[in-house]
C-alpha cells in the first residue's frame, strides 16, 4: 500500500511538472527583436530567422527545440519551420538546442500480404504515413530501407565553403515481410533540421546543439503459421509504419497483420520479418563570429545521421576571426573551419541578416 501511495505521489508530481513546463513555455516564431535580449527557458520552441538581438542565451539545464518542417502548401506549414537562425551581438548556449529529426520527412514502412496455397506472402505496397508515403528531401532514401543523407543519398559529399546550409533528408520506409502475424516494414527516420548562430561580438558554446537525423523503425516480426486444415498459406500482413513525422516519436509504427493458416495436414509456414526503415540524414550547423578570438566551443555539436551514423551526417561550419576556436566535441563527416580574416564574408551577408 505504501509503495502504491508513493507511486501515485510521484505521478502527481510528474504531471504537475509537465503542466507547469507546458504552461510557461513560449513559442518564438521569426522576429526582428530590435536590439532586445532573448533569454530562452526550458520547453521553449524557436524557429525561423531571429535578428537584431543584443544577447541570445540558453541557460544551463534548459532544453529548447526547433519545430518540425512542413513544406509550403501543407496546412501545418509555418514560416521558418525546420530550422533556426540567430543573429545577435552575443550568443551564449549553456543548455541544449535540439533540431533532431525535424527536417525532411522519412517514408512510410511497407506492409506484406498473406500467401495463399504454396505461395509466400508478398509486399502489399505502402501505408499512408503521417505526412507522405515516400521519403522527402534532395538526398532522400530512394530504395526500401535506404538511408537519407545530407546532399547525397546515404552520405555527405559537401565541398561548399560559403555560408550555405541544408536540412537532412529522410530515410525510406522498410519493405514488408511475407505472410504471418505482424510483418510491417518500419517507417523511415526524419532528417535533421539546421541551425545557424551568427554573432558580431562573441559566441560561447558549453552546452549541446544537435541537428542529427532520426533512426528508422525496426521491421515487425513474422507471425506463426497456423493449422486449420487444407493448403498451407500465410496470413495478411499489416500496413507499414507511419513515417517519422511526429516530433515526439523517433519512428512510425506498423499495425498487426492477419494470421497465417494451413488448411492441410501440416502447419503453415511462419511469416518473415519486415525490413527496417532507413535512417534520416543529419542537418547542418553553422557558427559565425565576427570578433577576433571571441568564439569558445567546449560543448557538443552533433550533426550525425540516424543510428548515430557519421557517414550520412550534416556538415558543421565554423567561421571565425583571430585564433581558431577550441573544437569541443563534434560529430560530423565534414567539419569546415574558415578564417574570416583571410576569407571574409560579403558585406551583403551582414546587411541582410
Amino acid at each position: 500500500m505504501r509503495a502504491l501511495k508513493e507511486t501515485i505521489i510521484l505521478n502527481i508530481i510528474f504531471s504537475l511538472f509537465f503542466i507547469y513546463n507546458k504552461a510557461f513555455s513560449t513559442d518564438y516564431p521569426p522576429k526582428d527583436h530590435q536590439g532586445a535580449d532573448l533569454i530562452l527557458q526550458n520547453g521553449d520552441k524557436i524557429w525561423g530567422k531571429h535578428f537584431n538581438i543584443n544577447r541570445f542565451e540558453i541557460p544551463s539545464t534548459t532544453t529548447v527545440s526547433v519545430i518540425l518542417y512542413y513544406p509550403k502548401g501543407d496546412s501545418n506549414c509555418k514560416e521558418g519551420n525546420g530550422f533556426a537562425e540567430i543573429y545577435a551581438n552575443e550568443i551564449d548556449v549553456k543548455g541544449v538546442l535540439i533540431a533532431k529529426g525535424i527536417g525532411y520527412c522519412g517514408g512510410s514502412g511497407r506492409g506484406g500480404t498473406g500467401g495463399w496455397g504454396l505461395f509466400p506472402g508478398q509486399d502489399s505496397g505502402m501505408s499512408m504515413g503521417r505526412y507522405q508515403l515516400f521519403a522527402d528531401g534532395p538526398a532522400k532514401g530512394n530504395l526500401l530501407g535506404e538511408d537519407g543523407g545530407y546532399n547525397i543519398t546515404g552520405g555527405n559529399s559537401d565541398t561548399s565553403i560559403d555560408a550555405s546550409v541544408l536540412m537532412g533528408s529522410g530515410g525510406e520506409g522498410g519493405e514488408g515481410g511475407e505472410g504471418g502475424d505482424t510483418i510491417d516494414g518500419g517507417g523511415g527516420g526524419g532528417g535533421g533540421g539546421y541551425i545557424i548562430l551568427c554573432s558580431k561580438k562573441s559566441i560561447n558554446l558549453s552546452g549541446i546543439i544537435t541537428t542529427s537525423g532520426r533512426t528508422g523503425r525496426n521491421g515487425g516480426p513474422g507471425g506463426d503459421g497456423k493449422d486449420a486444415g487444407g493448403m498451407p498459406a500465410g496470413g495478411d500482413g499489416g500496413w507499414g509504419g507511419s513515417s517519422s513525422y511526429l516530433y515526439s516519436y523517433d519512428e512510425g509504427l506498423g499495425s498487426p497483420g492477419g494470421k497465417g493458416y494451413n488448411e492441410g495436414t501440416t502447419s503453415g509456414e511462419d511469416g518473415t520479418s519486415g525490413k527496417n526503415g532507413g535512417a534520416g540524414g543529419g542537418g547542418a550547423i553553422l557558427l559565425i563570429c565576427d570578433s577576433p578570438s571571441s568564439m569558445t566551443i567546449t560543448g557538443t555539436l552533433d550533426a550525425r545521421g540516424g543510428r548515430d551514423q557519421i557517414q550520412n551526417g550534416g556538415t558543421v561550419k565554423i567561421f571565425y576571426k583571430g585564433d581558431q576556436p577550441t573544437s569541443g566535441t563534434i560529430y560530423s563527416p565534414r567539419i569546415y573551419y574558415r578564417n574570416l580574416d583571410l576569407l571574409p564574408l560579403k558585406p551583403t551577408y551582414w546587411f541582410f541578416h
